[in-house]
């Protein structure tokens, strides 16, 4: 097909250790079969090769190390507010909200907005509103 599409289907992957499982499982859900589709057969089988690919654990690791490093370097009070829920939220918020740029001001602008528009717990939402600020007011100096 095209080398783009390739290359976004290897970028949900890295990003995503449940989908990584799920092809590995031959159980890739319904939006990511609809994306491999619109590869051409050899791409296909790459993607299937990298995916069961041990060195694909340590790429996503990487992956969510890097992400990880920006949210706790940008809005530390935010990671700490979610406590056992950190997990599941930056797992959502890394497959939902693709990153874009390097900068960690970006990544942690987004990461408040996400949680604000998709926490029902009003304290996590004040807490984002808060980081928010901080960090804006960080980057103003």
């Amino acid at each position: 097909m095209s080398l783009e599409q390739f290359q976004l289907a290897f970028a949900r992957l890295v990003s995503d250790p449940n989908l990584i499982g799920s092809v590995r499982r031959g159980e890739p859900g319904p939006q990511f079969r609809r994306q491999i589709e619109q590869l051409d057969e050899i791409e296909r089988r790459r993607i299937t090769a990298m995916a069961d690919d041990p060195r694909m654990d340590v790429l996503c690791a990487l992956y969510r190390s890097n992400r990880l490093t920006a949210l706790v370097r940008t809005v530390p009070a935010l990671v700490d507010a979610l406590g056992d829920r950190l997990s599941d939220t930056v797992t959502t918020f890394w497959r939902e909200i693709p990153r874009h740029d390097l900068q960690f001001k970006s990544e942690g602008t987004a990461f408040c907005s996400f949680v604000a528009d998709t926490s029902n717990d009003v304290e996590l939402q004040r807490a984002a509103f808060e980081a928010q600020a901080e960090l804006d007011a960080r980057y103003a100096a």
